[in-house]
């Protein structure tokens, strides 16, 4: 960073030496100060994600129904994934102001929508079918009303006919899976 006077994205926001006693850092390029503003996605890498968050999504109900919770949480992690990058590209895209995301979800709870913000707390799962169940749905949902309003702010047009398919085929599981008590 020193000798290219390149800050990397992290660092524009602003940063500290705490300690320095070999004065290493006294040429390091002064940070501006201020949060880079990502580009919108492209339809690509928006139906990317989007389908490979519905990909795992049957995965994840399949192994649920077969009691698999370690690669359950394994194929959550990359649904969670993907739902963190829509969330980003929510907060940036919907808003008035500019919006300063961090790395690794961080500060989230400040920077996404307020419901979002809200429905995340249910997405988390314990170690039994019935948690899972439970977070799997809370996530479908918040995936795709985040999918929605983000479409419709980029005036992308989505289609989501397949995934209310493979959404109803997860319903279907679920209904199907005779350890579930299904009134809860």
């Amino acid at each position: 960073m020193i000798s290219t006077g390149d800050l990397p994205a992290e660092y524009l926001r602003g940063y500290h030496v705490v300690l320095d006693k070999d004065d290493l850092f006294r040429d390091l390029a002064p940070s501006p100060r201020v949060f880079p503003q990502p580009p919108p996605p492209s339809v690509a890498s928006l139906a990317e994600t989007i389908n490979e968050f519905w990909f795992e999504a049957i995965h994840v109900a399949q192994f649920i129904r077969r009691r698999e919770f370690w690669v359950v949480k394994h194929r959550d992690w990359t649904m969670k994934s993907n739902l963190l990058r829509l969330l980003e590209w929510h907060a940036h895209y919907t808003s008035k102001d500019p919006i300063n995301t961090w790395q690794l979800g961080r500060r989230i709870s400040s920077r996404a929508h307020e419901e979002a913000v809200e429905a995340l707390k249910d997405i988390w799962g314990g170690w039994e079918a019935q948690s899972l169940w439970r977070a799997l749905f809370a996530q479908l949902a918040l995936f795709r009303h985040l999918t929605l309003e983000l479409s419709k702010a980029l005036n992308y047009a989505y289609d989501d006919k397949a995934h209310q398919k493979i959404n109803n085929y997860i319903c279907l599981l679920y209904h199907e899976d005779s350890d579930i008590d299904i009134r809860d």
